[in-house]
């Protein structure tokens, strides 16, 4: 194996466990798992509002886990759950306006903690960076699609 990229592997598992600290910190200072905090970002991506079986299949979640991140959110206040109009056996869920409240709190504390990583760093070194993460993405999606079939 290549011990450069080797060394890149890791130092790429170092970052990104230290930002997952981070982040998952200010997620629980608000009361939010990282589970839970991953649905309201899926749901906001998806529009703010789901049904439940598909946003299960959007975060790569069995229903049943993804029922219950959902029942725990809803007693949060952060979702509301409701039976579809259309057709009565499937369940909509959507953002609540405190769940959109949560998720532009942890916005701001994503941007600040982005802001305090990023301050040392000039304007060329950060377009260098984006500029190889974005290859390093590109590579990362073409090993996805031959070894998983999907992304």
């Amino acid at each position: 194996m290549n011990s450069g990229s080797d060394k890149i592997m890791d130092l790429l598992h170092g970052i990104n466990y230290k930002t997952a600290k981070i982040m998952f910190r200010a997620l629980r200072d608000m009361n939010v798992s990282p589970p839970q905090g991953r649905m309201l970002f899926e749901l906001n991506r998806l529009g703010g509002e789901s049904k439940l079986c598909a946003l299960a299949e959007s975060m790569d979640t069995p229903y049943s886990n993804a029922s219950n991140i959902c029942g725990r959110l809803c007693e949060l206040g952060l979702l509301r759950r409701e039976r579809s109009e259309s057709d009565r056996r499937s369940v909509v869920i959507g953002l609540t306006e405190s769940g959109k409240n949560t998720l532009a709190e942890f916005r701001k504390n994503y941007y600040e903690i982005s802001s305090a990583i990023f301050k040392d760093f000039d304007k060329e070194q950060v377009a260098d960076m984006k500029r190889a993460l974005r290859e390093l993405d590109c590579a990362v999606t073409r090993v996805c699609d031959k070894y998983t079939g999907e992304r």
